[in-house]
């Protein structure tokens, strides 16, 4: 994985027969409704995803509620996120928490989110590479 900021949100080709490259399109807003916890829950807009519906709704309920344990501090809620994920969907999945970051992954098929919360200021990117 690489670090480094870009302007474009495409990710890099292929590199093992099972991930793809995923290009990044149309964001997608999810209203509150879909993350099932409460009224308080914020707007979630999907910059990039590869995942089924139902996995992508239960991945917004795992952070949304790792975002509410530990409002500020995202190496806590990423940590929580990764468990979560890991027992849900089984091993090997990378989470990303925070402000102002860009990333190239390659991914296994279907396992890649890339979304934004708290009314657009905090991007969380999941995904799975074995």
């Amino acid at each position: 994985m690489s670090m480094r900021r870009r302007t474009s949100h495409k990710l890099p080709r292929a590199v093992r027969k099972r991930t793809r490259t995923t290009t990044c399109g149309t964001d997608i807003l999810i209203s509150s409704s879909v993350c099932y916890l409460g009224d308080s829950c914020d707007d979630v807009i999907i910059r990039c995803s590869d995942m089924s519906a139902a996995m992508q709704r239960e991945t917004v309920n795992i952070v949304t509620e790792a975002l509410r344990q530990f409002p500020s501090c995202n190496e806590s809620s990423s940590r929580v996120v990764k468990e979560s994920m890991d027992r849900r969907f089984g091993i090997c999945w990378h989470v990303i928490v925070g402000h102002d970051f860009g990333l190239e992954v390659s991914h296994e098929l279907d396992s890649l989110l890339y979304a934004f919360f708290k009314n657009g200021t905090l991007g969380v990117c999941t995904w799975r590479c074995s």
